[in-house]
């Protein structure tokens, strides 16, 4: 699944942040992936969830 949100590489960092701060399980940090700031989060079931902006 992929999250797809209003703003650039802040915004992205800003949510990175907040679900850390909550215990979220983080997969991979944020990174450039060719397409653009992106960073890899699991759901409690282990279902990945890709947050990145907004095309």
């Amino acid at each position: 699944m992929c999250l797809a949100i209003d703003g650039g590489p802040d915004e992205l960092n800003a949510i990175f942040q907040q679900w850390q701060a909550k215990g979220v399980t983080i997969l991979r940090e944020p990174h450039d992936a060719g397409f653009g700031p992106t960073f890899l989060a699991a759901d409690p079931d282990g279902n990945r969830i890709r947050v990145a902006p907004q095309d």
